[in-house]
């Protein structure tokens, strides 16, 4: 049997651009450049400078300084997407995104499109390959909420988003588009309106013009569903961005004991 491609085709556009702005650096764009690169994008600025031996990093974002000294002998920096679970620090592993209810018949298998917040990190890469992570931060404000009750819930990364049944225009470096194809399995019409996303199993892709999700949700009845992360690219050409997990300074709040098993989550206290 042939398998079926359910990428999406390559789309034109010039949403994402990064033309430079002088000779002191570029916008940012993701991808690896030597510490000879400045990056200045809007209220950002990446910088890294050799003093002696050690190189000073330097990040200006919003009104607010970072800085870091490095000692490597490879002299490269990588900036690339990442899922929201750094900031303003490591809190949960999940993301809850709400949208406008979509009435789904018996049987049917629709797809969506959503957007969600995006990180941006700094990474480093030593000669024998071991990676550092260097630096987090994003555009997007961060928002918790709690899915489920205070006895039995798990708290999330939130955020509302528009839906569409084809691909929407996303503001680049602040959030990506996330694909998730849908299938009814109940007997019955459900309501769905929110899917609860296990982060530390999205994989994101990306390219010059957008970043990019997939998952899947199997729906078995009008409370119940279950949301599985895929690691496939949206369209043909675009690249894997690496899995970025950080040491949690405090313990997640998650009293629901069996909901998350590899990239799947078990949302079974309501879909709207």
């Amino acid at each position: 049997m042939a398998s079926t491609d359910t990428r999406e085709p390559r789309r034109k556009t010039s949403s994402f651009c990064y033309d430079k702005v002088g000779p002191a650096g570029e916008t940012i764009a993701f991808g690896t450049y030597p510490f000879s690169r400045c990056i200045q994008h809007r209220k950002l600025s990446l910088s890294f400078e050799d003093n002696g031996g050690i190189i000073r990093y330097r990040r200006l974002f919003d009104g607010k300084t970072v800085e870091a000294n490095i000692a490597s002998g490879n002299k490269e920096y990588t900036i690339m997407p990442s899922a929201p679970l750094h900031l303003p620090k490591p809190v949960t592993d999940y993301l809850q995104i709400r949208f406008d209810e979509i009435a789904i018949e018996p049987g049917a298998k629709p797809v969506i499109f959503v957007t969600a917040p995006l990180e941006i990190a700094v990474t480093l890469k030593a000669e024998n390959d071991a990676a550092k992570t260097l630096d987090v931060f994003s555009f997007a404000e961060p928002k918790f909420a709690l899915y489920g009750t205070a006895t039995r819930g798990v708290i999330t990364r939130f955020v509302r988003s528009r839906v569409s049944s084809s691909p929407v225009p996303v503001k680049n470096y602040k959030e990506f588009l996330l694909r998730i194809e849908i299938e009814n399995n109940a007997d019955s019409w459900v309501s769905l309106g929110r899917v609860v996303l296990y982060m530390k199993e999205l994989a994101l892709y990306w390219d010059r013009s957008c970043v990019a999700a997939c998952a899947s949700v199997s729906i078995s009845n009008a409370d119940t569903a279950v949301v599985t992360c895929e690691d496939k690219p949206l369209m043909d050409e675009m690249t894997r961005a690496e899995t970025l997990f950080r040491p949690r300074r405090v313990d997640e709040f998650c009293n629901v004991r069996g909901v998350t098993d590899g990239n799947t989550f078990t949302m079974d206290m309501g879909l709207k």
